[in-house]
């Protein structure tokens, strides 16, 4: 099991749902791209707080499969406008333990 959390930054609220099996498997940039997708990121301004930033770890973050640890960012990108992603490898060993969230997105302004 793993854990999704919805930040609105604007509410100060966050929902905490939980992703089983299939779900699990399909973290990482999948659920990034298919969250901005239902989200309708691609008809907002990409510097509006409505443009949500999504952090996801992979499903097999925190091991040693190579390629396949990744923990990707996406949102609408400012200077292209399209939605794009990037990832990245924790290197030291506290941080590439086995993640028990899966992702978290955020919106709105925090004030």
């Amino acid at each position: 099991m793993r854990t999704y959390y919805d930040i609105d930054l604007t509410g100060r609220s966050i929902t905490r749902r939980e992703l089983h099996g299939e779900e699990i498997v399909r973290a990482g940039r999948y659920l990034i791209a298919k969250t901005l997708l239902e989200l309708g990121a691609a008809t907002v301004d990409p510097l509006s707080p409505a443009n949500p930033l999504i952090f996801s770890a992979g499903p097999f973050a925190g091991t040693s499969f190579s390629n396949a640890n990744r923990t990707s960012v996406g949102c609408k990108s400012p200077l292209t406008g399209g939605i794009k992603e990037a990832n990245g490898r924790a290197l030291s060993r506290a941080a590439s333990r086995r993640p028990t969230a899966a992702a978290a997105s955020a919106m709105g302004w925090a004030s």
